[in-house]
């Protein structure tokens, strides 16, 4: 990995509970792709903004 991953509480906060969760399956990717870790910061600052960064066509 060439990036350096994001911080990411708020992310973190949903590996916590009980269901598997989609999170620790995108920086399990982020170790070797660059792509998952930009995904995981365009996420957390979506959780931190309350704004939604995908339309639909």
């Amino acid at each position: 990995m060439a990036k350096k991953m994001h911080n990411t509480p708020n992310l973190d906060e949903l590996e916590k509970g009980k269901w598997p969760s989609f999170v620790t399956g995108l920086k399990r990717l982020a170790k070797d792709k660059d792509i998952a870790v930009d995904l995981l910061g365009q996420l957390e600052a979506s959780y931190k903004t309350r704004k939604g960064y995908w339309k639909g066509g």
